[in-house]
């Protein structure tokens, strides 16, 4: 939940994959609306004064810049890391291990590369936080331990 700085203006995310608006003036006091696009569980969310908020979807692995009024989004996605960074931290070692023309060697190459494609199910994190820095800049972070600046 966050509420739109110096206003009564509150936004939830929730488990349904939906942003719920609500107005809690006295004058209002409740729902305004709700809004679709996440593919999975909304885990965080931020709003500054304009009004915009971001969120950020857990597994589905994006932050979505809302703008409330226009009832529209952007979309970024984010959560992986690039082959070039995989090489860089020495992660596709196993990739040429295990070749050396013997029957055993066969099969230890198809046993090393199963297990890595076990490991990289967990390279792609997904998202889970988000902080609005200004209106137009916001970090996001999650379980690859990588912060993204969009």
């Amino acid at each position: 939940m966050a509420f739109r700085k110096g206003t009564n203006q509150l936004y939830s995310g929730s488990f349904d994959r939906t942003l719920k608006v609500y107005d809690l003036s006295p004058s209002v006091m409740g729902y305004v609306e709700t809004l679709f696009g996440h593919q999975d569980h909304v885990l965080g969310l931020d709003a500054l004064r304009g009004e915009t908020c971001i969120s950020v979807g857990g597994r589905d692995k994006t932050v979505r810049y809302w703008k409330i009024v226009d009832e529209t989004q952007l979309v970024f996605r984010g959560g992986g890391r690039s082959r070039v960074r995989e090489v860089l931290e020495g992660g596709l070692k196993g990739d040429d291990e295990g070749e050396d023309g013997d029957a055993d060697g066969a099969e230890t190459s198809k046993k090393k590369k199963g297990k890595e494609r076990e490991e990289k199910k967990f390279v792609e994190g997904s998202l889970e936080c988000v902080a609005m820095i200004d209106e137009t800049t916001f970090l996001s972070g999650g379980d690859s331990g990588y912060v993204h600046a969009f």
